[in-house]
């Protein structure tokens, strides 16, 4: 049996404003799923046979109900992954991280490109913090971390 996987788009409230952002994401968006739908949703994919959930935005991690809602992914024994810039791991977000089955953090090239298409001239520097972070947390766990380029 194949492996069926539902992406939820959980707001479009991001730290950074990338040129390239196909949900218009960006710093002032605050649109976001209701917690309690995004809840009701996953026990409607289960019950359809998902058993994998992946979790992006805007980003991710800003969404200020994610550990409920990865509550419930994993009390209906969902995977779970996440694709984030990798920025904002840390400030007691990095309490998350083993949550994830699976993390993607994307990267758009060397770091002039980076920040180019990101808007900002820290991103990279700050998402490379983040890939680290994840590179020592991570270390001799199964659940392994990804580059989306």
């Amino acid at each position: 049996m194949t492996s069926r996987t539902v992406q939820i788009h959980l707001n479009r409230h991001c730290n950074l404003a990338c040129a390239h952002c196909y949900s218009q994401s960006g710093p002032r968006e605050r649109e976001q799923l209701d917690p309690d739908d995004v809840i009701r949703f996953l026990d409607e994919a289960r019950a359809q046979g998902y058993s994998n959930v992946a979790f992006s935005g805007g980003e991710p991690f800003l969404y200020p109900h994610f550990e409920t809602v990865l509550d419930s992914a994993e009390a209906l024994g969902m995977r779970r992954l996440v694709v984030t810039n990798g920025t904002v791991l840390m400030g007691g977000r990095e309490r998350l991280i083993d949550r994830f089955d699976m993390i993607a953090v994307s990267v758009d090239g060397p770091e002039d490109i980076h920040n180019q298409l990101r808007r900002s001239p820290t991103a990279y520097a700050r998402m490379c913090k983040g890939l680290e972070m994840l590179r020592v947390m991570r270390s001799g766990n199964d659940a392994p971390f990804g580059i989306a380029h």
